[in-house]
């Protein structure tokens, strides 16, 4: 049996627990980008004069790592890189799934560091804030996976058009601008400010778009100086809720803070479990607990996460949950994979319900029911290759799907 999950819509993608990024010599890096980080030098020279292969050998050398996961293709666009499941506006491309985030997470051994590298392909014609999008959701997609995420800026492009090319410098501005320390500047050294922001002639390859191995190395030196392998101790959430009452909406967490420099908490919303809103920010008060009541909702299905920014720039997100305003609750309270168990806990719900494991080619892998309501229910799916899910939920009355992962 297989199942069309265009008609799926995904409310959820619940990843319990906090983000824990480790770093060392078991450290792996996964590169998504285009032409540049998928070395591209129109024949001229050998791959291995690219900024990726300049940085496999570094690392390896130093012990840093063990692995580069190099998933860039020549022509791609920042929207190609995002989640599966994704539906990009009108005009602009679909996730590729074998070269997107959700590919690079499911990589084994997984990665501990996503490198993402769009430095031009559409933008002179994709908006700021859809190009600010697409790498935003990308590297939060990546922390809720346990996995960093740095992104490089835009570079210098001498075959765009004098506006496109001044452009380019203001979307590396906004990248930096947006994701601080978490931003490599691919831009300042290889452009020539005094020239009409082209390519300076000493990096350039010679077709007006792509760097010669001197400029790779600039790339190269660049992502060593941003230490990627290394970073900061995370803030970990230990515990996380949401229950709705009267219309409102009273969310509790739990947190620790290793780093000391925890600035404030950011509480997002979403309708739909994908798109995010910024509803408030509360000061952080160091260890403890913390609450706060979303108020005034219409009925309906909301999704929160919380995000902790610490003064460096960095950034970490809870797990994300679910909650119904008004009428019956949702079927599901919580659901996760982990230890080879798949585990499902409901909320009030008239049993049976079933369920059924989907993958995302839409081939049923599991399915059955649950009986009892009142306790979490759980069966083994340690066969199962890692990588994403959807989970289905229906009783005589509703229907959920969520997005697992298995890690």
């Amino acid at each position: 049996m297989r199942i069309n999950l265009n008609r799926i819509l995904i409310t959820a993608n619940l990843c319990l627990g906090f983000i824990s990024i480790g770093y060392g010599q078991s450290s792996r890096i996964a590169v998504l980008g285009s032409s540049t980080s998928a070395g591209q030098f129109n024949g001229l020279y050998p791959y291995d004069s690219g900024y990726v292969a300049k940085l496999n050998t570094f690392y390896k050398s130093e012990g840093l790592i063990d692995t580069i996961y190099n998933l860039a293709v020549s022509g791609a666009s920042c929207y190609q890189a995002m989640p599966d499941g994704y539906v990009p506006p009108q005009g602009r491309p679909v996730p590729d799934k074998q070269h997107n985030i959700t590919k690079a997470i499911s990589m084994n051994p997984k990665p501990t560091v996503v490198l993402v590298n769009y430095p031009s392909n559409g933008y002179e014609t994709y908006s700021i804030a859809e190009i600010m999008f697409c790498f935003q959701t990308i590297r939060d997609y990546a922390l809720a996976h346990n996995v960093e995420c740095f992104i490089t800026t835009t570079q210098p492009r001498t075959d765009f058009s004098s506006a496109g090319r001044y452009n380019l410098k203001v979307i590396a501005d906004s990248i930096m601008l947006r994701f601080k320390n978490y931003s490599v500047d691919f831009y300042s050294e290889l452009t020539d400010y005094n020239n009409d922001y082209i390519i300076k002639t000493k990096y350039a390859l010679g077709d007006n778009v792509h760097l010669n191995p001197a400029g790779h190395t600039v790339l190269k030196n660049k992502v060593i100086q941003k230490s990627i392998v290394l970073g900061p101790v995370p803030v970990k959430f230990s515990f996380f809720e949401a229950n709705a009452s009267y219309g409102n909406v009273v969310l509790t967490w739990n947190y620790e803070n290793p780093e000391r420099d925890l600035e404030y908490f950011q509480i997002e919303r979403s309708v739909d479990g994908f798109t995010f809103d910024v509803i408030d920010k509360i000061r952080a008060t160091g260890f403890g607990s913390l609450n706060f009541t979303d108020k005034g909702l219409s009925k309906g299905d909301y999704f929160y996460r919380i995000r902790a920014v610490v003064n460096s720039g960095a950034t970490f997100i809870s797990k994300t949950v679910s909650v119904r305003v008004g009428a019956t609750s949702l079927l599901v309270k919580e659901a996760f994979i982990s230890s080879g168990k798949l585990i499902v806990r409901l909320n009030s719900a008239a049993p049976p319900v079933n369920y059924s494991l989907v993958d995302l080619n839409g081939a049923v892998i599991l399915k059955g029911v649950i009986n009892e309501v009142d306790k979490p229910f759980s069966r083994d799916v340690s066969s199962l290759p890692k990588g994403s899910y959807v989970l289905l939920l229906t009783d005589k009355q509703r229907k959920t799907s969520l997005q697992l992962s298995k890690l």
